[in-house]
């Protein structure tokens, strides 16, 4: 190639470099269509204030799942212990949401039914349970599905100490209190019947006497 050829050639790429740029600029700048303006948001931030809650018996809160973006959004519900607070920690499998997974359009919202059974011999006590909202990425029934943002709610919650019973289910305090009762009527009437006895023989004592 000519030495001229060189220079024009130079001159005409030197001339569209910036056009080169600007269409980068353009095109690069382009979000891609896959990255949706979503999040996760969810009310109350706390649950206190339940009744004590029995050994076997269903307990149900409800929560609002909110999506605060434009675009929507799949979520799943799930239970989660938290380590460092003086609270005992739950176990997942106590809980149960419905729904579990769902689709939120932006701007919307989602209530969901909060579910909850203690088996028996947990141990009684104060506890803390993480309602956590879970944005997925991709089909969260499916291995690919990959988790986003998460927000939870704090529920708090009392299990009492279980009162001893007797075999027949009956409070033991119960059946004590029935025993010392009968004890004391028994004791009770026989010292009246005692006491009518001693009164007549006095008596035949005294005739018997005058005689």
């Amino acid at each position: 190639m000519s030495i001229m050829r060189r220079v024009r050639l130079n001159r005409l790429v030197k001339s569209l470099a910036p056009f080169a740029f600007s269409a980068f600029v353009v095109f690069g700048g382009v979000p891609s269509p896959a990255v949706a303006d979503s999040g996760v948001g969810i009310d109350p931030g706390e649950i206190t204030g339940l009744p004590p809650i029995e050994v076997d018996s269903v307990t149900t809160v409800a929560v609002v799942v909110r999506n605060p973006g434009i675009d929507a959004a799949a979520y799943q519900m799930l239970a989660q212990p938290l380590v460092g607070e003086p609270e005992l920690l739950i176990d997942p499998a106590w809980f149960t949401f419905s729904p579990s997974t769902f689709d939120i359009q932006g701007g919307a919202a989602q209530e969901v039914q909060v579910t909850f059974t203690i088996p028996g011999g947990t141990a009684a006590g104060d506890y803390l349970a993480l309602v956590t909202a879970q944005l997925v990425v991709g089909e969260p029934e499916t291995s690919g599905a990959q988790v986003g943002a998460a927000v939870a709610a704090k529920l708090y919650f009392t299990l009492p100490k279980a009162s001893e019973s007797s075999p027949s289910g009956v409070p033991i305090w119960l059946v004590i209190g029935a025993i010392v009762a009968a004890i004391i009527l028994a004791v009770t009437l026989c010292w009246r019947k005692l006491g009518i006895r001693l009164s007549f023989s006095r008596d035949r004592r005294t005739v018997g006497g005058r005689s």
